[in-house]
């Protein structure tokens, strides 16, 4: 799997799955799931699993566009539709899909800083 995110080579990835090949748009990803040594690509109602760890998939995203919000989940900041207060300072992201991701507290922080700096912030 090459980088995955912005640039002409990078906008779209292959997944293998029941014995095709699916071309998937980076920014069509609402979130990724981990799953032991394996992740689900979330994406429209699709789920699609792939054999990698979580960490090395969220190397190869632009961070300005994925981030890491649970040790177990990342998330297209362009599908995040609200945040909710949660359990004992983790929150819930919903996404404009319907999902509910858990957000760590250092989760939280990572994706406030992303919302800031691209002034959808408005507390």
């Amino acid at each position: 799997m090459e980088r995955l995110g912005k640039g002409k080579d990078s906008s779209r990835i292959a997944i293998r799955t029941e014995g095709r090949i699916l071309f998937v748009s980076v920014r069509d990803i609402d979130w990724i799931e981990a799953f032991g040594n394996y992740v689900h690509f979330h994406v429209g109602t699709g789920k699609y699993l792939v054999r990698s760890p979580l960490h090395l998939v969220e190397r190869k995203l632009e961070p300005e566009q994925f981030v890491q919000i649970h040790r177990s989940a990342i998330v297209n900041v362009d599908r995040v539709k609200e945040i909710q207060p949660y359990f004992q300072g983790t929150q819930i992201v919903i996404l404009k899909n319907g999902a509910k991701v858990v957000a760590s507290r250092s989760g939280m922080l990572l994706l406030q800083a992303v919302l800031e700096s691209a002034g959808l912030d408005r507390r």
